[in-house]
């Protein structure tokens, strides 16, 4: 996966640019950092229903929701893709 998202060809500069890659703040789903308060242990009870993390862990249930809207879309282009291949392999264009 690193040599395709790079075009390197050599696996260990790749891993090594793909983690920076990963690393880009622009790769987190949240816009600012996370607070204390919303990691802590007592967060971690606070913050495990619905209503707990959206009343009590603002930050982290935005990026959350982030998350969720990006997996849904790269989910469902991934399933146009797919389907897009599938008739076009039925229709042997």
């Amino acid at each position: 996966m690193a040599r395709n998202v790079t075009q390197e060809d050599d696996t260990q500069k790749a891993k090594d640019q793909f983690i920076k890659i990963l690393n880009r703040s622009e790769m987190f789903y949240n816009k600012q950092d996370i607070p204390k308060n919303e990691s802590s242990p007592a967060a971690h009870k606070l913050c495990s229903s619905i209503h707990g993390a959206k009343t009590f862990c603002p930050v982290r249930w935005n990026a959350m929701q982030n998350w969720f809207a990006h997996a849904r879309e790269v989910s469902s282009k991934q399933t146009l893709k797919g389907l897009v291949s599938l008739l076009l392999a039925k229709l042997k264009w």
